[in-house]
């Protein structure tokens, strides 16, 4: 998978559309940390800045992170779904699955074919 992208998360207390408009008009992203290593969902905001170049790339769904869990833990995780608003297609909101060693899961990956083939 190659590198991984770091990710410094911050605890959201709050919860609701209201709280999430406000975190959005600070210039942050609201999310949720999920998976196998997880207990429940933790909810997390994230400088829209560290996070847009990866969400605006065409690999996204790909590309591990490695991020600072508030508490003090590192995960490797991966972006699971990111919600974009459908007329200004800015990002609402981002899931993150945690990683874990020896868990299998299925990633949908996009093969670009350069040049035409021909058949024989």
């Amino acid at each position: 998978m190659g590198t991984a992208e770091r990710i410094k998360l911050e605890k959201r207390e709050a919860s609701g559309k209201q709280a999430c408009r406000k975190i959005r008009n600070e210039g942050k992203i609201p999310g949720v940390l999920y998976g196998p290593g997880v207990d429940g969902a933790i909810p997390f905001q994230v400088a829209s800045a560290s996070i847009l170049p990866l969400a605006n790339s065409g690999r996204w769904e790909t590309a591990r992170l490695e991020v600072d869990v508030p508490g003090g833990k590192k995960a490797s995780c991966l972006m699971r779904d990111l919600q974009r608003d459908p007329l200004t297609g800015k990002v609402l909101h981002v899931d993150l699955f945690q990683l874990k060693k020896g868990h299998k899961i299925m990633v949908l990956s996009l093969i670009h074919i350069s040049e035409p083939t021909r058949p024989y």
